[in-house]
This record gives structure tokens, sequence and C-alpha cells, in this order.
């Protein structure tokens, strides 16, 4: 064979495995919409996961979101109801919070616990259960003051924490509610919810008027997402001679992990999986 029929019979070795290639990874791509769009219909939970998993094996975007967001405690080191340390403070929250782009990956369940979260902050929902939830999990002392995280605006302050203030009040006699130790001086732009908050120079539109040297005070939010609220408000307490000893929040953002860490966790379930049939 001469140089040229071996460089010819190269060239078309390299454009056959490409072509085949392409070939393959098409019908992978429709294999992983196929296996997506069967899950997102699957009224079975088992059934839903098993072709969740699939779909992300075969690299389908909206497969390994819907995987993450079923399962959020496998991608998260931080749960509902559970005390952890978050910037020095001990806190916990009730449910995950999946941001509005992840609305069509929600179950039922999900949606209600963002809804009610989204009830909350606008002042429909007093938000007792998860700070009674807190409160079990964390179990302050007596004449603990329970501090509410500063507002936008006045006006959204009282209208969010008013109901739970009353209940502090008619329910928790060992509980002090802080709701009056503020006093708003303006309104700032807000920071939930939007996107690239972290980067955003938080205004400080209110003093906080009370001394609390020598108490002990938990801090009251909607949601725990970068912890930058937490611990600027942390600060003024601490200016003010009180100790924060843990924070309770209705909700965490869930964060998606990266598409690899997905299909890690999708790849050794499905070898669970395998194992398991044998």
């Amino acid at each position: 064979m001469d140089e040229v029929t071996f460089r010819l019979a190269g060239l078309l070795f390299i454009g056959w495995s490409m072509l085949l290639l392409a070939y393959a990874g098409f019908w992978k791509r429709r294999a992983g919409m196929a296996y997506y769009h069967a899950a997102a219909q699957a009224s079975d939970d088992k059934e839903r996961k098993e072709l969740a998993m699939r779909g992300v094996l075969a690299g389908n975007k909206d497969a390994a979101r819907l995987y993450a967001i079923m399962q959020p405690d496998e991608f998260s080191t931080r749960y509902p109801d559970k005390a952890f340390k978050r910037k020095g403070v001990r806190c916990v929250f009730h449910h995950f919070y999946y941001p509005k782009r992840y609305e069509m990956y929600l179950d039922f369940e999900q949606c209600c616990a963002c809804k009610d979260v989204l009830d909350f902050k606008d002042g429909q929902a007093d938000g007792v259960d998860f700070f009674s939830s807190g409160i079990a999990r964390l179990n302050p002392n007596s004449g603990t003051v329970i501090l509410f995280m500063p507002c936008s605006a006045g006006w959204k302050y009282w209208r969010r924490f008013k109901g739970m203030s009353n209940h502090i009040r008619c329910q928790c006699p060992d509980l002090t509610s802080g709701i009056s130790y503020l006093k708003y001086t303006g309104e700032r732009q807000s920071l939930h919810l939007q996107k690239g908050r972290a980067d955003i120079q938080m205004e400080k539109n209110y003093e906080l008027t009370e001394n609390l040297k020598g108490k002990e005070v938990i801090i009251v939010d909607d949601l725990l997402t970068t912890g930058k609220s937490l611990k600027a408000f942390k600060e003024e307490v601490e200016k003010k001679g009180g100790k924060v000893v843990g924070a309770i929040f209705a909700a965490h953002t869930f964060e998606m992990p990266t598409r690899m860490e997905i299909f890690i966790h999708a790849l050794f379930s499905y070898w669970e999986h395998r194992n398991e049939e044998r």
C-alpha cells in the first residue's frame, strides 16, 4: 500500500468514526429526552427516580435537575429540622426552597413548601409551624429574646412578623418577642429571590434600639441562602451586647449540584441497583 492510499484509508476511517460517534450521540440525546419525559409523567416515585437516573446517564440536563430535586438530602450537607452551624450560629430550617427556574421539576409537596415560604414573606401566613419546629430543635433558655431579621421596609417587617410575635407573646411565656426593638430609618433594595445577591452591598436601613447586654438571642428569617444577612445582623446584635445562640428559617435555598456530581451519584445508584437485581 503506497503512502497516498494509506493516508486516504486513514481519513476514511476517521470520517466513519466521527460519523458513528455523531450517530451514537444523536440517539443518546434522544434516549435522554425520552427518559426525562417519561420520568416527568411517572406517578410512582420509585419509577420516576429510576427513569430520571437513566436520563442522567444519557446526559440529559433536565433529567439531572429532576434527579437532584427528587432527593435533595442526597446533595446537601444540611437537612430540614436538623440543627447545623452557619456563620458561627446554630441554625435550623423547615423546608428546602427551590428558585422559580426549577419550578417545572417540583412535586406537589415541594410546590406547597415553596408557596408556604412566599406566603410567609407576604404576610399571608404567620410561620408558627416552622418557628415551633425550630424552637423544639434549638431548645433555648428561659428569657431568650426572639429578634426578627430586618426587611427592606418597616411595613414589610411588621406584616411578615406580627403574627409570629403575637404567638410568642401568647403561647411562649419563656421567650421574649423583640419585634419592637428595631426602628426603621428608610427603605432599601430587597435582597431575597434576586440573582447575584451575594455580590450586592447590603444597605442598613434600621437601628437596633434595645440594650441586649447579657441576653441570649435567636434570629428568625424566611430564607437562608448565602448567610450574608445573618452575619450582618449578628454583628449588630453583638454591638448591643447580645449573644446570638441560634437562628430559625422557614427554608434553605436548594443549591443545584454540578452535572458531574449528579452523574456520579446516578452512576453509583445504577450499579447498586444492578447488584441488587443479581
